[in-house]
């Protein structure tokens, strides 16, 4: 009767202890693992009459692994607890025997004998181990036992999903820093074109902030480009007809200082994706690569009919229209060439500037305070006027430049392969604006072609003029030997 009375207390207990440590999991929630681990091992020790708790969590470098450890009635110092990993090594590391055996060992912080159970934290996917150790005899009983494996799997669970969880925040981390510091432009739409979202990269390639543009409609606000819009709603529908689909298109968008960037999109529709519920599509700004493929173009346009023979009046209205064109209509381009006496300018082509303009400009003078142009080719070094209205250099023409809407002239003077100064190149703009480093770039390779085309246009000349000095005097020095023979007097023999 005794024998089933104390069986009933021993389960009820074992059940009691149970629910305590089924519980452990909401105690420990926030907990980092050394906590976990200290937890743990307070809990086994009030629960279990235990002479020994050792627990030891490994990381990924050796350096790092966690270990705890209790003896009677005290909490191990650090040297204590390293010195009971050691003596404990051989059996945690070497995986000698079953794990749940009994053996007995003498523990370097002394109290005798104790017996002691090894059970893995996590199972096939070790996390840790835990060693309990009692003198009790019979430890461990069955119920030890269960009681030392459920702790250990509820560590366990804890523990791995707290890696879940780092795991998933590292990896959104991740996520955000890139969509952060990603050069292209990160979108979220809703199947009409609204913005929902955009990534911190609009500020950098468009100039507008995330979230002045939230809530903006692609097709309804001045966004895209009006010649564009139809491959962007083309571009939407594609990607609504075609869920999980990629679809791809180019259009402009409008920057915040009023220009156009071009940009190359790919975008997947995600509107029955409740993570997403939305359009994803990506932007990136092809601008440069689109500026250059158009500078490259130019140039072989313009050496190709250098090689055709066009005249020097045509090659340059060409380059100065491509140049306009990669500009989208937002700058007038100009070339005045010096003239023989190197102190005038004539007009070389300007193809889109007001023909009162260029005429009233045709002839001008070069000196220090003559505009942009005139006063580039004199210093013979660019001349950036981001504002005619108050630039002194422009006091002489600025009314003549305003009457016609120009606001601002950038110049720059057009050298030979000797240093000569050939003439100038300038691009007039319609609103104040300085130069930005591409638009130096830029008119750099524009001066270095021009250079080019002018200097073979001379050549040409000079060889065409040369050719014909020497019709001339072919034709006279024939004109002579004919005269001469009419003129022999007759001989005897005649």
């Amino acid at each position: 009767m005794e024998n089933v009375q104390d069986e009933t207390r021993t389960l009820r207990r074992t059940m009691r202890d149970l629910v305590a440590l089924s519980a452990l999991p909401a105690v420990w929630a926030g907990y980092q693992p050394r906590q976990v681990a200290e937890g743990l091992a307070d809990a086994l020790f009030s629960t279990l009459r235990l002479d020994l708790i050792y627990l030891r969590l490994p990381r990924q470098a050796a350096e790092q692994e966690i270990e705890v450890a209790r003896t009677a009635g005290r909490t191990a110092t650090r040297d204590e607890t390293r010195t009971i990993g050691q003596a404990l090594a051989p059996r945690i590391d070497d995986g000698g025997g079953d794990d749940s055996a009994p053996f007995v060992l003498d523990p370097a912080g002394g109290g005798g004998m104790v017996h002691l159970v090894t059970v893995r934290i996590g199972g096939e996917t070790e996390a840790g181990v835990l060693v309990a150790g009692s003198q009790q005899t019979g430890y461990p009983s069955e119920a030890d036992r269960l009681l030392l494996t459920v702790a250990a799997h509820q560590a366990a669970a804890v523990l791995q999903r707290q890696r879940a969880e780092e795991a998933l925040r590292d990896s959104e981390a991740r996520f955000r820093f890139l969509v952060q510091n990603s050069s292209d432009i990160v979108n979220l739409f809703d199947a009409q074109g609204t913005i929902l979202y955009q990534s911190p990269s609009v500020e950098h390639l468009l100039g507008q902030r995330p979230r002045d543009r939230i809530g903006r409609n692609v097709f309804h606000d001045p966004i895209v480009h009006p010649d564009d819009l139809g491959a962007k709603r083309a571009f939407f529908d594609a990607i609504l007809r075609q869920p999980g689909a990629r679809a791809t298109a180019e259009f402009r968008l409008r920057h915040a200082d009023g220009s156009w960037r071009d940009i190359e999109a790919i975008g997947q529709n995600f509107l029955q994706d409740q993570n997403v519920a939305g359009i994803v599509a990506n932007y990136r700004d092809v601008t440069e690569r689109k500026q250059d493929q158009t500078l490259l173009d130019g140039q072989k346009q313009i050496l190709e009919l250098i090689i055709q023979g066009e005249p020097l009046g045509g090659v340059l209205t060409v380059l100065c229209r491509s140049i306009e064109k990669l500009a989208q209509g937002e700058m007038l381009a100009s070339v005045l060439l010096l003239d023989a006496d190197g102190v005038h300018v004539r007009h070389g082509a300007a193809p889109s500037l007001p023909e009162s303009y260029v005429r009233a400009i045709d002839g001008l003078a070069i000196g220090p305070s003559a505009g942009s142009c005139g006063t580039a080719a004199y210093r013979r070094e660019p001349v950036y006027v981001s504002d005619i209205a108050s630039d002194p250099l422009w006091a002489p023409y600025a009314k003549l430049a305003l009457s016609h809407g120009l606001r601002a002239c950038w110049s720059s003077p057009i050298l030979s392969s000797t240093g000569e100064v050939l003439g100038t190149f300038a691009t007039y703009y319609r609103q104040p604006r300085r130069p930005t480093p591409r638009d130096l770039r830029t008119v750099d390779i524009v001066t270095r072609t021009l250079a080019i085309a002018i200097e073979q246009g001379r050549a040409e000349q000079a060889l065409r003029e040369s050719e014909e000095r020497f019709r001339t005097l072919e034709g006279l020095v024939e004109r002579g030997r004919v005269h001469a023979v009419r003129l022999r007097p007759r001989t005897e023999r005649d």
